[in-house]
């Protein structure tokens, strides 16, 4: 071999950085790589590809025979030194053109190699295979405008190496992205679920050519949520929002009290504006939110709160009042005498509510006993018809969930029950006493549902609903299927069971919890009214969310409905209402359309004209696929243009009070709205008064309101002056004139009084806080102001008045009414009211990247609150918790839950609306002197649910 050759050749070894053993024979090219030991051999060196193999990846032998040793179709072996022998691992054929080509596979440790021609004693020389060792690196970085970045390097490197990007949530790691890599081995990908909060990311590469793949470490990517400002400014009917930013933005969208209301509009990206309608939007305190976009970073900024001043829209021929006000998820109330009510908030505190004027404390607080998660709380209410109204004595029936200390199966499992607690002059006297649903735990849990006093829990919807006493003495109770709202597990079959109590209308004996002998399906046997058949009046339901009686005291209940239809039943004995194989006259299937256990013989038996199931006597369709009945009462004689006898109903999602006549041929042609928006609120409980007057419940806001029929005039709302213009010198008779106002002012006297003595009475419900009320009085006439019912001031003199009366009030709502007699037309008096102090200050805060957590994912909060002095209040923290429910274009919200101090942890669901949900929250508290501040609202998304503020 020329010189030339051995140099060239041992270059190329350099290149390619194989070990070279020289084998006694011939002279070889020498090289001084790295890896390379050469011995004399008759036989060129085999080459290996790739040069970098990894331990197991297949590579390739190949090389060629001189011609001296070149013989056609010459058989070749491939063989290791596994360290004490030469073992053959391959065997090959040499072409015409003494070339040979063999696929091995990278041994996982060192090893020499070797090509022996078979039958001969010639080879070549030996190679030091050296398998590499895999490496793979993750990275995080920002592209343009702060768009995250994940890259990596995998080494050795291979051109289109599988590489599969993945992120831990809820501790599964969930494949996010795939790519391969490049020559050079580097990857890039740009992750779109790059959202704000802390990101565990992982790379996994791919098996190549027999190479085994590997796994990065867990790279932590905290990912900050986007911030900024909004300010809003009122003119008119329109408010003026600006955003400001430090970063730059792709967009701005803006939502009023969460409902969408427009993109705002860029002046520099990091400043934008826009100049939004509010003209339908009702009295009271709003908020903008502005949602910042960049890239796959998102920010929720929220401004301060923006009041509107209207009027009620109260239709001519009704008044209308709110009774109570401030309360926090009220689900259920009772009405005591003509002005006073027994109010119980979700969370289980029970308030007395008298005139206006809340308790400073619940008259009963069941919040240790009751669970109210999501749709669970108490939601049931109603005194025994032998309570004292005058004296606040008696006995007052609670339905709850109860948060009972047991074992369960599952989290989801609880248990229900009905409970009373007696009242003696407004304060508890003696322990709660348990009247049904005793059992509880694993004795309660889904594979003992029919046990004897079970009312099974499965789920955090459907739970135990309403009370309502008979004339007969009897007690109604209203129980839902127990299950969880969307795919619905085979659970709520057994609201066709008569043995277990959910999804059912019970009757019972109010004293024992027991059936009555004269219910349908009483049967006697062993211990008179045990067996939970004999408690059973009607079964088949989903969620008989509210029960009402018609003019023939019949039952009439309000089913919540689950896929199209609301539904009005008049129940009688024994009725089977077809839930879950019917809702109205829909079969319905489990998800994909799968039957339930004994549906498909039920819908024969419809279709045979065989069954004996009721149909609902009024249905209404849902909208955007919502819809939630509260029923309701039957309307007296006093109401006028053709409502009386008619039954009044509601609905909360859809905020309308409605009325229909149950006794038409046709009811559904007989349905009309009555009221709606701000008017009717979020109904969740109507009931009548021996006046005729309607009561009902508004759970957001937390408010009681009462509508008067046959009174038209001037209706003012909360913290609003409605003044009443009189001839003469006494308030009597029918005013002149009505105006309603800010302020006690003689600014704007009726003209048809102008130059003559008159007499005006002022009266204002005043949303108030415990403490000291300032009433200032300037006047020269006559005055008189009485507060709550108390005469404050009554003075008159040739000489002005000028005075300040401090009266302390209670929390809730004072009534301040004030008369003055004006002689002289040119008189000026002023009455102004006003509560010395400020509220406290609320803030909640999460977690940096705390707002966007997956679905059942945990994440801590914390509220900071101090009152006016600076002093620390976190321990009277209340922390609400709403789920925003997103239909097609529309959004309700549902009570979630409520915690109390100024920290914790919370994990939330989506299983109320999948793909729909998101979560508000808010903080309220209350100082020594019973002011009450409320933090602004924070909001926590689901990164599964891509809706509203968090889409």
């Amino acid at each position: 071999m020329h010189r030339a050759s051995t140099t060239a050749l041992a270059g190329l070894l350099v290149a390619i950085g194989l070990s070279l053993v020289a084998a006694p024979g011939p002279a070889t090219a020498t090289a001084a790589a790295p890896r390379v030991e050469e011995r004399r051999a008759p036989l060129a060196l085999p080459a290996i590809t790739p040069r970098d193999a990894i331990a197991g990846e297949r590579i390739v032998v190949s090389g060629s025979i001189p011609k001296r040793w070149r013989r056609s179709g010459s058989r070749a072996l491939i063989q290791l030194h596994t360290g004490r022998r030469w073992k053959t691992v391959a065997r090959t054929v040499i072409n015409k053109k003494g070339r040979y080509r063999v696929p091995l596979t990278m041994p996982g440790t060192k090893r020499q190699l070797r090509l022996q021609l078979a039958g001969r004693k010639v080879s070549t020389g030996t190679v030091r295979l050296s398998p590499r060792r895999q490496e793979a690196t993750l990275n995080a970085g920002s592209a343009a405008r702060g768009a995250m970045l994940l890259s990596g390097t995998v080494a050795p490197a291979r051109t289109g190496r599988k590489v599969t990007v993945q992120e831990q949530v809820a501790g599964r790691w969930l494949t996010r992205h795939t790519t391969r890599t490049d020559k050079r081995g580097r990857w890039t990908v740009a992750p779109t679920s790059a959202s704000v909060r802390l990101h565990r990311w992982r790379a996994t590469i791919g098996s190549h050519r027999g190479a085994p793949g590997l796994t990065t470490p867990t790279l932590e990517v905290l990912v900050r949520p986007l911030t900024g400002s909004v300010t809003t400014e009122i003119t008119g009917e329109q408010v003026t929002v600006a955003v400001q930013t430090d970063q730059a933005l792709d967009q701005v969208e803006l939502f009023i009290d969460e409902r969408s209301a427009g993109m705002a509009h860029s002046v520099d990206q990091r400043s934008w504006d826009a100049l939004l309608d509010v003209a339908e939007l009702p009295a009271g305190e709003h908020r903008v939110t502005a949602r910042l976009v960049r890239g796959a970073e998102r920010g929720l900024v929220t401004s301060a709160p923006f009041h509107l001043e209207r009027a009620l829209p109260v239709p001519p021929g009704y008044s209308q009042e709110t009774l109570a006000a401030g309360l926090v998820n009220p689900t259920t109330f009772a009405m005591i005498g003509t002005d006073s009510a027994l109010i119980a908030e979700k969370a289980g505190a029970i308030w007395l509510v008298t005139d206006g004027v809340r308790g400073e404390v619940p008259v009963i607080d069941l919040t240790d006993q009751v669970d109210d998660e999501h749709d669970r709380g108490l939601t049931g209410l109603a005194l025994h018809p032998d309570f004292d109204h005058q004296r606040l004595t008696g006995w007052v029936y609670v339905a709850y969930v109860w948060d009972d200390p047991d074992i369960w199966t599952s989290p989801l499992a609880k248990s229900q029950r009905v409970t009373r607690v007696h009242l003696r002059r407004g304060v508890r006297d003696g322990a709660e006493q348990v009247i049904l649903g005793n059992v509880s735990g694993r004795q309660c849990d889904r594979d003992n549902p029919g046990l004897p006093d079970c009312i099974p829990s499965w789920g955090t919807s459907h739970t135990i609903g309403d009370l309502l006493f008979h004339p007969d003495g009897s007690l109604f109770v209203s129980i839902g299927d127990g299950v969880i709202y969307w795919g619905e597990e085979l659970e709520n079959i057994r609201a066709q069971s008569l043995d277990v109590l959910a999804g059912k209308v019970l009757r019972i004996d109010p004293e024992t919890g027991l059936g009555l002998p004269d219910n349908p399906f009483y049967d006697g046997a062993g211990t008179p009214g045990v067996r939970n058949r004999n408690r059973v009046y009607a079964y088949g339901l989903r969620n008989p969310f509210r029960m009402a009686l018609d003019s023939n005291e019949a039952l009439i209940v309000g089913e919540v409905g689950g896929s199209r239809w609301e539904e009005i039943n008049r129940i009688r004995p024994g009725a089977n209402l077809g839930w879950p194989c019917f809702e109205a006259a829909d079969q319905i299937f489990t998800p994909p359309r799968v039957p339930r256990p004994g549906c498909p013989e039920m819908w024969q038996q419809v279709a045979d004209g065989e069954s004996d199931l009721d149909w609902p006597i009024f249905v209404y369709p849902h909208r955007r696929d919502m819809g939630s009945v509260t029923a309701g009462v039957t309307l007296g004689q006093n109401w006028p243009g053709g409502l009386a006898g008619r039954f009044l109903y509601a609905d909360y999602v859809f905020g309308e009070i409605r009325t229909v006549d149950l006794d038409a041929p046709e009811p559904a042609a007989t349905d009309a709205l009555l009221f709606s928006g701000q008017l009717a609120g979020t109904p969740v409980k109507i009931l009548a008064d021996s006046q005729g007057r309607l009561w009902y419940l508004s759970i957001f806001p937390g408010e009681l309101r009462r509508i008067e029929p046959g009174i038209d005039g001037v209706i003012c709302g909360l913290d609003k002056v409605r003044a009443e213009w009189f001839h003469g010198t006494e308030p009597v008779g029918e005013p002149a004139a009505v105006s309603c106002s800010d302020a006690a002012t003689l600014d704007d006297v009726p003209t048809e009084l102008a130059g003559e003595p008159y007499t005006v009475r002022w009266r204002s419900r005043l949303r108030s806080a415990s403490g000291p009320l300032e009433v200032a009085v300037q006047s020269d006439g006559w005055t008189q102001v009485q507060v709550n019912g108390r005469m404050v001031h009554d003075a008159w003199g040739p000489t002005p008045t000028d005075e300040r009366i401090i009266e302390h009030v209670s929390a809730g709502v004072a009534t301040v009414v004030v008369v003055h007699r004006v002689s002289d037309p040119y008189a000026e008096p002023v009455v102004a009211f006003s509560q010395p102090g400020g509220s406290p200050t609320v803030s909640i805060t999460l977690p940096e990247g705390g707002a966007w957590v997956g679905v059942d994912e945990a994440f801590t909060w914390q509220v900071l609150a101090q009152d006016e002095e600076g002093r620390d209040l976190s321990g009277q923290v209340q922390l609400t918790v709403e789920l925003m429910h997103h239909g097609e274009g529309d959004l309700h919200l549902h009570p979630a839950l409520t915690r109390r101090g100024s920290s914790g942890e919370l994990t939330l669901g989506a299983a109320h609306a999948p793909g729909l949900t998101a979560y508000r929250l808010s903080a309220r508290v209350t100082d020594s002197q019973g002011r009450t501040g409320f933090s602004a609202p924070a909001y926590v998304c689901l990164r599964e649910n891509q809706v509203g503020v968090c889409s």
